[in-house]
């Protein structure tokens, strides 16, 4: 299998999984890494839908590594923006 060639080859592997919201391929594909690290994005992934998520990867027995909250901005107030 290519995975275990590559995982001899390198010390990381990142795969790019579609959304586990909506495709059950990426629990599939799970099982055979050693975790998951989950992307949410802000202001558009609802909490109910991460937890979720979370549930469904433990219940796979899949280790969750950690998540990355993406897309969050922070605006700059005008008065400090003129200081820059």
């Amino acid at each position: 299998m290519r995975l275990v060639e590559l995982r001899k080859e390198f010390d990381y592997v990142l795969i790019d999984a579609p959304p586990l919201a909506r495709y059950g391929d990426a629990i599939a594909l799970g099982k055979l890494t050693d975790g998951f690290v989950l992307i949410l994005e802000a202001n558009s992934t609802r909490r109910e839908v991460a937890l979720t998520v979370s549930e469904n990867l433990r219940a796979a027995g899949i280790k969750i590594l950690g998540a990355v909250l993406n897309k969050r901005t922070f605006p700059i107030p005008e008065r400090l923006y003129h200081l820059l």
